[in-house]
Order: structure tokens, then sequence, then C-alpha cells
């Protein structure tokens, strides 16, 4: 066997290709070693993550940490953020598990209240939360006449407030928390914190769980870690990897699932509310992304056999050449002619007298133009693609008849496509030869739940 190794290396080739393999080998060891040295792992967990499966019950569903994050070195919720977004980042790096995070809970530990209503053991957290005005229903009492009091707002659950004998109006004071003139920390409890939504999964503990904490406002959270010398700020990031406590992420769950069930309407209902969606359009939520509406807004709405397009870029170019395969498609106007480097004047058209629609897309990133003024389509039915600029601003959605965008841009996973359609567009009288899965009356009818 030696002599064999012996006249193998002599073959000069064969030695360079071995001492290279090892040195590959080497150096992939060699970069590994931080990911299992203690100090590497610090600014990710701070314990162990079996340690962290069993007390939270989920693994690894939350970030958490007590106390590395001193408040002496970061003073204000956009330094927490950032050191969260680091701390996001280097999970990603080290353990290629993706963390989408959907809720942040920033606590402090205020130590025991005066009145002392915390019981022999633990003390009393102040948290706030990302989203809280879209989450919680915050009912209060008018608190200007807090302004330059010395004393900070703050909510409690219904649950706390009843489990404490508590009545809003009353004052909560900290005497472990002060600031550089030695004043305590008072907080006063100005209204009650409730779910705006019953059983909404944005939660992954309810309220009730969280009786032992009040709950401060965004701003006024930034306040009392700027003024008071507060220890420590935890915090914990929720996300994907177990879905509220479903055991599963978002990919794995049944569409047919209560869980996805709460996370469909609840993603309708809060489109509804940020677009202002009026009762008679169905907001429709489909795959194929925005390329696939190109074939199926012809296919659902040439009753005429005719549509009028607009062509100010390559998207809604490709619309005009994909409508010409189910109908007659009239390009009634276009910015090709300098490289769509303009939005033409569309204030009087050639509109088709017998055209179902008039298409545009709104916004064309590509070359930088955007629709500031919508075409006058002279009472024909409008069809837009917002797909680059879909919730960027304020949209008077009764202007449209179908309003669609891919959602990759800035909604959500790409391949997605939201469209919001008025009811009366939606029939059963479609093009000759219309697949099942391309008509919007099957997703209307399913509530955008037809297949999987």
């Amino acid at each position: 066997m030696l002599r064999f190794i012996q006249k193998k290396l002599k073959n000069q080739k064969l030695l360079n290709g071995c001492l290279f393999f090892g040195l590959v080998i080497l150096i992939a060891v060699m970069s590994l070693i931080p990911m299992f040295e203690r100090g590497a792992l610090d600014d990710v967990l701070l314990y162990d993550f079996e340690e962290l499966a069993v007390e939270e019950g989920v693994y690894p569903a939350v970030i958490s940490t007590g106390d590395k994050y001193l408040v002496s070195d970061i003073k204000n919720l956009d330094g927490l953020n950032s050191e969260i977004d680091g701390i996001i980042s280097k999970w990603n790096r080290y353990f290629e598990i993706p963390v989408l995070s959907t809720q942040k809970i920033y606590t402090i530990s205020g130590g025991r209240m005066v009145p002392d209503l915390v019981g022999e053991q633990g003390n009393i957290n102040i948290s706030t939360f990302n989203e809280m005005e879209r989450r919680l229903e915050l009912t209060d009492i008018d608190t200007d006449h807090l302004e330059g009091s010395g004393v900070l707002p703050c909510y409690m659950s219904k649950y706390l407030m009843d489990e404490k004998n508590l009545t809003i109006g009353e004052n909560l004071e900290f005497p472990f928390l002060t600031d550089e003139k030695e004043n305590i920390l008072k907080l006063r409890i100005v209204g009650i914190a409730e779910e705006k939504h019953e059983g909404d999964y944005y939660w992954y503990d309810n309220l009730r769980k969280k009786s032992s904490s009040l709950i401060i406002e965004n701003d006024v959270f930034d306040k009392l870690i700027k003024e008071y010398d507060v220890p420590d700020v935890s915090f914990r990031v929720y996300e994907m990897l177990d879905y509220r406590g479903t055991g599963m992420s978002v990919m794995e769950m049944s569409h047919r699932s209560k869980a996805y069930d709460t996370i469909i309407k609840q993603a309708e209902a809060d489109l509804r509310d940020l677009m202002n969606i009026p009762d008679n359009y169905k907001v429709l939520f489909l795959q194929g992304g925005a390329s696939q509406q190109f074939a199926m807004i012809p296919m659902n709405l040439m009753k005429n056999g005719v549509a009028d397009y607009i062509v100010t870029g390559q998207w809604a170019k490709k619309a005009y050449q994909e409508a010409q395969i189910y109908g007659k498609a009239n390009k009634i106007a276009s910015s090709e002619d300098k490289t769509f480097s303009y939005i033409p004047d569309c204030s009087d058209l050639p509109i088709s007298e017998d055209a179902d629609y008039v298409y545009i897309c709104e916004n064309n990133t590509i070359y930088g133009t955007k629709f500031k003024t919508l075409p006058n389509t002279k009472g024909k039915t409008l069809v837009a693609d917002v797909s680059s600029c879909f919730l960027s601003e304020p949209v008077d959605v009764t202007k449209y008849g179908v309003i669609y965008g891919g959602v990759q841009k800035n909604i959500g996973p790409a391949g997605v496509v939201i469209v919001i359609i008025r009811e009366d567009l939606i029939t059963e009288d479609t093009l000759p030869g219309t697949p099942t899965m391309l008509k919007y009356t099957i997703h209307a009818d399913n509530d955008s739940l037809y297949n999987t």
C-alpha cells in the first residue's frame, strides 16, 4: 500500500490536486469553528436552543433576550429595532432558518409598583408592540392634560384591571425607575386595551396571558427609555416557523384549517380597511402572479370581444399582446415611440364604442413613469395593473372596474396576485374554452380557496 501511495504521489498533477482538495477542506472546517463558539452565538441567542424550546414550548418560534441590550447604549426604539434586525440577520446566516418577523414585543421590568399589586412574587412589566394602533382597540380618556405633569399614559387589559380592582384614572408609581432628577416613574391608567379582532392570530399570546404587563404606546415607550434609568430592555420576535402556537409554519398548514381561515380573512379585512374597498367589490387572492391576469382579464371581461389598451411600458405591451389572442385589442395610445419615457395625453382618447374595458399599467418602474391622472375612459370600465405601486398611496377604488397587482413588490411573496374586482363584472359569461381555474366566478364563490 505504501509503495502504491509513493508511486501515485510521483504524479505531480495528482499531488497538486490532493493538496488543493486538502486546503479546501481545511478552510471549510475553520470557517465553521465560529459557529460552534459560544461567543459567536451570544449575539444571536443568550441561552441554549433546547432550554429555550422547553421554556417556551415552541422551537424555534421565539427569539428572546433578557439583558443583552442595555438602554444606556440604545436610547431609542429605532436603535432597538436596528439591533433586532441584526440578530435576525445573524440567525439567518448561522442557521439558514428564515425569520419572518410579524410581532415585536419590547418589555422593561418596572419592578414592584405602588400600590403593590404584584403579590409576593415577581415584578410588573411594561410593554409596547409594533402595529398597536391597527391591532389594539385603545379605549381611553383625553391624555392632553398629562403633558408636562411627569405622568405617562398606560393601558391595561380588562382582565388585569378586574383582577387588580383598578379603574381608569388611577396612578401607578414605580420606585425602581427614576429619571436624572430622581423623580420616580408614574403611569396613569388612561384606558383599556382589547384586541380589535377576536382570535386575531397576530397575537401569539392573547391579552389575558399578558395580564402581568401594562401596555404603553410606542412614543411613550421611547420617551421612557430615554428619560428614565431603565436597566435593560428585553424583546421577543415571533415569526412563522411555529405560527401562533399551531406547531407549523404558514407554508405547512392546510388552507382549510381554522388558523389559515383566520389569516386570509384578516388579510382581506386589513386590505379593505387600508384601501377603503367598497362592499360591492370582491377581493381575490390568486396564483399565477400578475402575468396570468394578462389572459384572465380578456377571458372574463371581453363580452363584445373588444378591448382598448394604453401601452406605456413592457408590462402593458405584454398584456396587449396577450389580449390579441382572445379578441380585438386596440392600441389607442402608446409612448413606445420614445422608449416609454412619458405618459401620453389620455384626456380625449379614441375609445372604441364597443370596448368592454380600457386597460392600463399604472406605474412603470423600468422607465420611471406613472399615471398622475387616470385616463378618461368615457364611461368604459377601467382595468389597471398596479403591481409596482400597490399600497404606496391612497387610491379611490371606485374609479376602477378591476385593480390588480402581483404582491411581490410591496405586500407579500412572489407568485400571488390580488384582484379587486367590481361584483357586476364577475359573471358566468366568459369566453368559450376558458379553464375553470381562470374564471373569476370560481374564485369569488370559493373565497379564493378553490384549490390548494
